[in-house]
């Protein structure tokens, strides 16, 4: 593991592994294919802030690129609401064009930034 940057805050690395670790729950247990998984997890995805996240060991540049797949296409037509009434966003217009393996990538490549992270935070705490 590489030294701790000078700009990454542990106080925001710590605060964003437990949203992460909120998120990363629902998509390794939770029910249904990737993207139904990417679904029920958007509400806590929200909550992570990337500029948050520490840069080093890249934690910051896969959770980025996550989110960039996640929202990539937005295509709502006017007025149009999802099953809950909400207007369309660009995280519901995207799932439901990508494929599950992509999905599952983006859920993979999320899932390696959070292991990242808690090593970050456990090194951080064991020094």
């Amino acid at each position: 593991m590489n030294n701790i940057e000078e700009d990454d805050n542990i106080n925001h690395a710590v605060y964003m592994l437990g949203k992460m670790t909120d998120a990363i729950n629902i998509l390794v247990t939770g029910e249904g294919d990737a993207r139904s998984r990417l679904r029920q997890a958007i509400p806590k995805l929200k909550l992570i802030t990337p500029g948050m996240l520490p840069k080093s060991q890249d934690i910051q540049k896969k959770v980025s690129w996550a989110f960039k797949e996640m929202t990539k296409f937005h295509d709502p037509k006017e007025y149009e609401t999802n099953k809950s009434g909400l207007p369309i966003t660009e995280f519901d217009s995207t799932l439901r064009r990508i494929k599950n393996s992509t999905a599952s990538k983006i859920i993979g490549e999320l899932f390696g930034a959070w292991m990242d992270l808690s090593a970050f935070v456990d090194e951080y705490y064991r020094n």
